[in-house]
């Protein structure tokens, strides 16, 4: 079976058996990991950042070609820093926080476009939930991007709704669903079961019948 798996050819040890369509949790804790499975883009760090300067190590300048810089050395700590006080900064950034200037504070900072104060980047965005787009699903950062776009996105008995959602398969009638799968309360569910035989032509995975074997996946980092 390879890195398929049913009910009766299970995977081996340290890896779990997920049913087609099921995407698998995320491995978290590799190098980079912000504590999450998925995080959010972090700001721009402004060049020179916490770098150690003194009379005869300035700190960077900005130009043109660098458009955010830590100029300003800290006294208290001799370390470059992007600003000191709000004043330091400018409209676009209005606000200080650890030496670094931000876009916001409060939802009341931000823009009818963008109108989530995302705090622990300083950074306005637009959604906190799904519920927040009118299509589509709200990503890690903050932005509505297309959930589906086709229904083979969407996995068995799922559909790809006007929202660029998947939502359940509408039915009407068995024959509307596929082999592996019934209709009830008008929507497709696949046929439950406790072996192959349950399932002619399909797999049993996790109880349910479904067309193809589901997958093994590792459940910690190699």
């Amino acid at each position: 079976m390879g890195n398929q798996c049913t009910d009766v050819y299970d995977c081996g040890a340290g890896a779990t058996c997920y049913a087609p369509g099921v995407d698998p949790p995320a491995i978290c804790g590799l190098p980079q990991w912000c504590g999450l499975c998925t995080c959010p883009a972090m700001p721009t760090v402004p060049q020179g950042s916490g770098n150690a300067c003194s009379e005869s190590s300035p700190c960077p300048s900005g130009s043109e070609a660098l458009s955010r810089a830590a100029s300003i050395c800290n006294p208290d700590t001799n370390v470059c820093a992007e600003c000191l006080s709000d004043g330091d900064c400018n409209g676009n950034l209005p606000y200080c926080g650890s030496g670094t200037c931000y876009q916001c504070k409060t939802e009341a900072d931000c823009s009818e476009q963008t109108p989530y104060c995302y705090a622990s980047v300083g950074a306005c965005r637009q959604c906190n939930t799904t519920a927040d787009c009118v299509t589509g699903v709200c990503s890690v950062d903050g932005a509505c991007i297309p959930g589906c776009q086709t229904d083979a996105q969407c996995g068995p008995n799922r559909i790809c709704g006007s929202e660029q959602r998947c939502v359940p398969q509408p039915c009407q009638a068995e024959t509307e669903c596929s082999e592996q799968s019934t209709c009830s309360d008008q929507t497709c569910h696949a046929k439950t079961c406790t072996s192959d035989a349950a399932c002619p032509g399909g797999y049993c995975v996790g109880g349910s019948c479904y067309e193809t074997p589901g997958g093994c996946q590792y459940d910690t980092a190699g």
